[in-house]
Formats: C-alpha cells, structure tokens, sequence
C-alpha cells in the first residue's frame, strides 16, 4: 500500500512521539515529561562552578554563592574569577573535614553552623580547586530511615530522634507536605537538622492540583541519585508518580548508568517512597504503574540489590518479596501510637560498614504526644472511633 505524503508526516510524528516518550518518560496521574536533569555547572562573574552530589540554591544579593548537598560524598570544583569569594554548603555533617585540592595560594576560612559550611577564600588565583568533606570510614556508620512525617511537629519529633540515636545521616523516605504551608516548613527542618538528610521524593511532595514542585529540586535535590559510603552504595529512585515507560526518563537513565558501572559492593540498599506490597490486610498502596512492580524488581535483581526501604504505608514492617527485603519505615507521623493508644511506632536503624552487609534494626521512635499534631489526624481518629479517647489524652485525663 502506497502513502501519501500527508499519511508518511503523520506515521513518521506517531514513530517520532514514541521514541521521545520512550527517552524522556511520562509521569502519571497529572500526565507530563520527566524533569530535566538538574545543573551540575555555572559559570557566575565570582566563580565557574562544577558540583558532584550538590544543587545550586543561588547567588545572593551580597555575592555569596549557595549550595546544598544531597549525599555524603559531595564536592565542589571552582575556578574563581575574583580574588576574593564567599561559598555556603548546607547539608554536610558536623564532624566532617574540609579537604582542599588545587590552588596553593588561596586562604580558605571555614565556619562551621551546624551542618552548613560557609566558605570564605582570600587571593584565589584563577585555576581550579576542589572542596570536599570526607566522612570517616574506618567505622560502622550509622543511619536513621524513616518516611511520611509531614512538615510540622512529627518531622521535628523525627529528626530529634535521629540525633539521640547518634546516627550519622537520615533518609527521608518522601512525604512531608500533607496540607498547606508544610513544604516551606520541611526544607527549613531540613537545612537547620543536626545531621545531614537525605530525601526520597513522595507522592505527597511533587503533585497539588497538577502543579509539579520544583521545590523539590531547587532547594532539596534530584529525584533520582545514588551514592556510596562504606563501600556500600545507597540508591534513591523515584516511585513518587507512575512511569510510562517505566524504564524511561532520569531514573531509567540513573538506573542505565549503575549497570555500566556495577562492581563489588559490601551491601546496597535502594530507598524509595512506595513499597512492592503493602503490608496491611485489605490494603494496596503500592506500586502500582504499567509494569512498574517487575521492573524495580527485575533492576534491583540486576544489580545485586537485596535491600529495600519504604514509606507510603505508615507502619512499620520487615518481608520478603522474590529475595528482596522490604522495610517499610512510614511512621514519621506516629499514627499507630493512637491505634495502640500507646507509644509503639518506630524508626529504622542502619549500619553500614565496608565488608560486612548492613545490620538493620528497629527502634522505638518514642514521639511525645504533644509532638502529633498533624492535620491528617482529625480524619483518622474520628474514623478509627479515637476522637474521645484523643481529646481526654489532650486534656491530661489519660496517660
């Protein structure tokens, strides 16, 4: 059958639409493309910058260039075209050095705030320096992992927690803007934490009337990233909306990038926002895209990772799925603290250390009464027959 040329333009636009989608990837429900990828170079009038494992948040009013981390492993390659600049670098631990590559001229002063770094260098010459924070490898290193705390009084509770657990970084497991005004509260918890936080995006953090946040991205990190510590890699992929394809887009290209490069790691661990299965009777708030399930399951096989931590369903559980661990650490806002009308929600612990597989473990999160306060209760008690019950705790007539 011959076409005519009005039929070859539309046959060649259907073949030429698919390929696109297949590259860059449909995001659904609030159908769109995948982000681009985030920027990794600027080339401001102070400094041309280069950054591995950090976001560019701004160049402010005073000149200062500042940056957010969003792994351990971070580093910040500059070559300054002023003598004199000041650089900021938020989420980096406390305890970690600073380690100074290149230029052998410039005098760099550090002041440390927490886990923010501000960067003062003086008589910087034009040729490139590298600023990295090398955590100490020689030990365990521990982690906290726990999801769906909303931005309010449970996330404070939560990574107040994390700190009196002396664990080195927490992974936020996604969800922590469920009604308005909590996104802004999140990031500024996260910025000010005693430890670094490193955030998975949930389902909850990118979707409000079909708006996708750029918040995320401008002010917490990627969606999809991976790195490693303790010769044990951690990947964070997104499963915040469905894929079609679900290979497809900056996960499918991250996902690409870790086969290519696969080598001996002592343990991995994915983290993510949805779980495989979950682990309430009756309940399915899990995955569920067009083949989205095999695929995570196939990719983590591919790459030898046994280990999966999840949020979404807000309790916490522990199972195997087809050889992988699903741990489920949702319950950032201690809900079944009511159900139990006791104290009996956790937080999960990880170490890892090089040449041993991570020991996982689970600890009471402890969260006081006065910490669960999240708007999404009101709904859930009166549903759960627990509004008198909740309304003598609050008036001290209960313990």
């Amino acid at each position: 059958m011959k076409l005519n040329r009005r039929q070859l333009l539309i046959a060649g636009g259907v073949v030429g639409a698919g390929a696109y989608i297949n590259y860059r990837g449909l995001r659904y429900p609030r159908l769109g493309f995948e982000p681009s990828p985030i920027a990794r170079y600027k080339n401001y009038l102070d400094a041309e910058i280069r950054v591995k494992d950090l976001i560019f948040l701004n160049h402010d009013e005073v000149g200062q260039i500042n940056l957010r981390a969003y792994s351990p492993t971070s580093r910040v390659s500059l070559t300054p075209h002023k003598s004199d600049l000041v650089v900021t670098v938020n989420n980096i631990d406390a305890k970690a050095s600073l380690h100074v590559e290149g230029s052998t001229s410039a005098l760099v002063e550090e002041e440390i705030n927490g886990i923010t770094r501000k960067l003062s260098i003086r008589n910087a010459e034009a040729r490139e320096m590298i600023l990295s924070w090398p955590l100490d490898e020689t030990g365990p290193i521990k982690f906290a992992v726990i999801g769906d705390t909303g931005g309010g009084d449970e996330l404070t509770w939560c990574i107040e927690r994390v700190h009196q657990l002396g664990a080195a970084f927490m992974l936020h497991l996604g969800d922590f803007n469920y009604s308005p005004g909590e996104y802004d509260l999140a990031i500024d918890k996260f910025y000010q934490s005693p430890m670094p936080i490193y955030v998975s995006i949930g389902n909850h953090d990118f979707n409000d009337s079909g708006l996708v946040y750029e918040n995320f991205r401008q002010c917490i990190g990627p969606m999809n990233n991976t790195f490693t510590i303790a010769n044990t890699r951690f990947v964070n992929l997104d499963s915040a909306a469905n894929f079609f394809p679900p290979y497809a887009g900056n996960r499918g290209a991250l996902v690409s990038r870790l086969k290519k490069a696969n080598k001996d790691y002592s343990d991995q661990l994915l983290f993510t926002h949805k779980p495989f299965v979950d682990t309430r009777p009756g309940k399915d708030h899990n995955l569920s895209g067009m083949g989205e399930i095999d695929w995570l399951a196939s990719t983590m096989q591919e790459l030898g990772v046994n280990n999966m931590a999840c949020g979404h369903v807000h309790r916490s559980s522990e199972i195997d799925f087809f050889g992988i661990k699903q741990w489920t650490a949702g319950e950032g806002l201690g809900y079944e603290d009511f159900r139990n009308k006791k104290q009996t929600a956790e937080i999960l612990i990880g170490e890892a250390q090089a040449g041993e597989k991570i020991k996982f473990h689970w600890q009471p999160l402890l969260m006081p009464w006065k910490f669960h306060t999240s708007p999404t209760h009101a709904f859930k008690l009166a549903r759960d027959g627990l509004t008198e019950w909740h309304q003598s705790l609050m008036r001290g007539l209960v313990e």
